[in-house]
């Protein structure tokens, strides 16, 4: 019984926070690389995820930029192993998600290059770009 009251008072805690206009962060649209060269349409203060699989262990980096960063920005980046076990293997696979969120109407195109930083003249190992438009 108190369980079902916990989830009652709940569910009318949620249901008035909607009715304030607060509304639930929707990161749960995940992208991976293959956004590569396509487009995507969202409103203001829409949030969405990229994942990318980065050689960390041989020192590659994904570093991202916007065309116009008042449109779209970079809210936060985590990692994760794509180990299943602990402590992971040396050179197992990680995943670098990056965390976007709308702030404005109008286009951005958002590029990330895979690569070591500290290789200037060597072409980045991989590219992903895309452009987001704001409406």
């Amino acid at each position: 019984m108190k369980k079902l009251l916990l989830i009652l008072f709940s569910f009318f805690l949620l249901a008035g926070c909607k009715d304030q206009g607060v509304s639930p962060v929707d990161d749960s649209i995940m992208l991976d690389g293959s956004i590569n060269g396509k487009e995507m349409v969202t409103g203001l203060d829409y949030r969405f995820r990229l994942e990318l699989e980065v050689l960390a262990d041989a020192g590659f980096q994904w570093d991202c930029s916007f065309s116009d960063s008042s449109v779209v920005q970079l809210d936060r980046v985590s990692y994760r192993s794509g180990s299943t076990t602990y402590p992971p293997p040396p050179g197992g696979s990680v995943f670098e998600t990056f965390y976007f969120k709308t702030n404005a109407q109008g286009s951005c195109t958002v590029r990330l290059i895979h690569h070591q930083a500290w290789m200037p003249n060597v072409p980045p190992r991989d590219t992903v770009s895309f452009q987001v438009y704001v409406r």
